[in-house]
């Protein structure tokens, strides 16, 4: 399989289709885009909600390099945030939150770990791999918003690729 050039919202579809596809509860109403990761959609179509966010800002760390006038080298990480907005322990604790083999976080973070970590995403024809280095996560948070009584665990991937610019 060959590599090509992309740009960040092909990066960004991508994560989300690789995500729905390896998630089973996953589907486009629990996994989309967004600028804002806590701004859930009206309704409950879900136990969980996955948002994938592009960070606040990317970086061009080689330009141009070895590339050509046509891409620059762009580093831009790219934020899951898992929201469990099932509520499962009575207030101040959170065990079944945090450890339910259903509906914790924890067991969710695993199998969103499982599908990007070291993963190279492929562009929408599957025919070529758009990453110039496979996916890696670097960072994470918890969140447990109790006046809500719902939370939520990010994960921060950096993400290298070539922008197209053509």
């Amino acid at each position: 399989m060959a590599r090509s050039d992309s740009t960040l919202d092909e990066v960004l579809t991508q994560v989300v289709a690789r995500l729905i596809d390896q998630l089973d509860d996953a589907t486009t109403s629990t996994c989309y885009m967004s600028l804002d990761p806590d701004r859930l959609p009206a309704g409950n179509p879900g136990d969980f909600i996955y948002v994938v966010t592009p960070f606040p800002s990317g970086t061009f760390p080689w330009g141009q390099d070895g590339g050509g006038p046509n891409q620059v080298v762009c580093q831009w990480p790219v934020v899951v945030t898992i929201h469990n907005t099932a509520i499962n322990d009575e207030v101040g604790r959170e065990e079944e939150w945090i450890t339910n083999t259903d509906r914790g976080v924890v067991i969710k973070s695993t199998l969103v770990l499982k599908a990007l970590v070291t993963h190279d995403l492929q562009d929408v024809a599957a025919e070529n791999e758009i990453l110039a280095q496979p996916i890696q996560v670097f960072d994470g948070a918890i969140d447990k918003v109790q006046t809500k009584r719902r939370g939520s665990i990010q994960f921060a991937f950096l993400i290298l690729f070539d922008w197209d610019l053509s």
